[in-house]
């Protein structure tokens, strides 16, 4: 009878060691090919292709999608490495790393399919616009995009302080200030700024900010009204319509068709 010998059954350990290890971490390759896979299938990019006139509903989760592929991708790849090159700390975490990894694409892969609405929660407001939203809206054979700024105002952009010699104008309203159914170039705020900045004189640039928000009553007009006045207007001007009247404050008004002059906050009349 022949002993084995120690030394061949330690090697043959050691061989089946490496190999399950280097499959393990073949598989965490192939894992992580397929996220970057879906990187490449899921994107603005590509959603463009697919989504024609909705796309920009869809761009921001996309683009949410895509940034935390690429991100878990490498994150596995890198376990993989680790895993390949002996006995470490990554043996035991890495399956935490995939489960976290998996919850995550999934919760971003969900919101590519149902997308973000244009508002987001507000404990006050109840709701406010989502900064920095785009949203496509289609009305029979009418397209476009509304576009919040940083702010949450159907607007462009603006900071927030008002460079000297500027002229500024806060229209608050529900809606119809809003814009519902036009991109900013048809709200009137735009064409008034355009009819400023043609025919009237005085100040360097004109600014007429449109605050509204879809079903706003005035409890939350009033709100907003305050949070601008870091932007300093110059005129303060409420569109409302019949349906969303709330008055919980002392407004003074002036009505002109469905438009008020406001002359409402001692605040701003103390500026």
């Amino acid at each position: 009878m022949v002993d084995s010998d120690p030394n061949d059954k330690t090697s043959d350990e050691r061989r089946i060691r490496v190999s399950v290890r280097h499959l393990g971490s073949g598989v965490l390759y192939l894992l992580a090919a397929l996220v970057f896979l879906a990187a490449a299938r899921i994107n603005p990019w590509v959603g463009a292709l697919f989504k024609g006139a909705r796309a920009p509903d869809y761009a921001d989760v996309q683009w949410s999608f895509f940034i935390t592929a690429l991100v878990m991708g490498f994150v596995i790849v890198a376990f993989a490495y680790k895993i390949s090159k002996g006995k470490s700390w990554a043996d035991g975490a890495v399956l935490l790393v995939v489960m976290i990894a998996g919850l995550v694409l999934a919760d971003r892969y969900l919101l590519t399919h149902v997308r973000l609405s244009l508002w987001k929660h507000d404990s006050e407001l109840h709701y406010r616009h989502r900064p920095g939203a785009r949203r496509a809206f289609v009305q029979g054979k009418i397209r476009g995009i509304y576009s919040i700024n940083r702010w949450g105002h159907h607007d462009t952009d603006l900071p927030r302080q008002k460079p000297a010699g500027e002229f500024r104008a806060l229209m608050l309203g529900d809606s119809v200030t809003m814009g519902h159914g036009v991109d900013y170039e048809g709200t009137f705020s735009a064409h008034l700024e355009k009819r400023l900045r043609e025919n009237a004189s005085g100040y360097s640039s004109f600014e007429v900010i449109n605050t509204g928000v879809h079903g706003y009553s005035t409890y939350q007009e009033l709100q907003i009204f305050e949070e601008s006045l870091p932007f300093d207007p110059d005129f303060v001007a409420l569109g409302s319509a019949s349906t969303t009247s709330s008055i919980r404050s002392s407004w003074t008004r002036s009505t002109v068709g469905s438009v008020s002059t406001i002359t409402a906050s001692a605040r701003l009349q103390a500026r």
